[in-house]
């Protein structure tokens, strides 16, 4: 046998073991591609369903936060009007204490002024005064 008989021998062998794992290889490619079908028409429906449940809480989840927005822009409005309610009434009420502080303060000049007079007016004052003239 000559080199070149040896050589296309080996490649003629070589084809076939080629062709032999192709064949092989397409046979296992197809089983493959018909279990990932037969996987994928089980897990499909499921898969629309997951799909349509979380379109479903997501479209919730939207109105709820829009909801929420509003309740917070709400809640905003109604502690901007309080506090703008709130200020001058604190205003007012601390102008009643300092007007209480300046009641209390005349009252009591008004009453030491009575005692004063008082003192002087009585009968036993005026004899304490000519006693000590």
């Amino acid at each position: 046998m000559s080199l070149l008989e040896f050589l296309v021998l080996v490649i003629a062998l070589a084809s076939l073991i080629a062709a032999a794992a192709h064949v092989r290889l397409s046979l296992q490619i197809s089983r493959t591609a018909s279990e990932v079908e037969r996987v994928m028409h089980v897990l499909l429906p499921k898969f629309e369903e997951v799909l349509e449940d979380a379109s479903l809480e997501l479209d919730e989840f939207r109105r709820l936060t829009g909801r929420l927005g509003q309740i917070a822009d709400h809640v905003e409005t109604v502690s901007g009007e309080a506090s703008r309610a709130a200020v001058p009434l604190i205003r007012e009420i601390e102008k009643l204490r300092r007007s209480k502080r300046y009641l209390e303060a005349a009252a009591a000049g008004v009453r030491k002024g009575l005692e004063t007079w008082r003192e002087r007016t009585s009968p036993s004052s005026s004899e304490r005064l000519s006693e000590g003239v």
